[in-house]
């Protein structure tokens, strides 16, 4: 039996609902300061108050962003300019919020490099 890790986070009502989004031809982009691999679930902490606006936001919608890690990891405001030039399409399966305040989103990878 083949065990397939990322699947076990996701409902199969969210899986559904991933997988008959159709990707708009504009994305909002989450800056990351660290890297997301492919087609798996991850947590991820939102920190900075636009982050948090635009997790909570498009949660609230079709769920879909694109997710790009930051060349800079100490750059606090990054520009476009500041993220690597490929990045992932991600899928907003869950927000959490955290006993010490932080916003934690669980996103599972729809699309590799974009």
């Amino acid at each position: 039996m083949k065990l397939n890790l990322y699947r076990s986070f996701l409902l199969l009502e969210d899986e559904e609902q991933m997988n008959a989004e159709t990707v708009p031809d504009t994305l909002p982009i989450l800056p990351l300061r660290n890297t997301v691999l492919s087609r798996c679930c991850y947590p991820i902490t939102v920190g900075r108050d636009k982050s948090i606006r635009l997790i909570k936001d498009y949660y609230k919608g079709n769920r879909i962003i694109g997710a790009v890690a930051q060349k800079d990891v100490e750059i606090e405001d990054p520009a476009f300019s500041d993220l690597n030039e490929t990045g992932t399409i991600a899928y907003i399966i869950k927000l959490l919020q955290m006993p010490d305040g932080s916003t934690t989103a669980i996103i599972q990878v729809k699309r590799d490099s974009v």
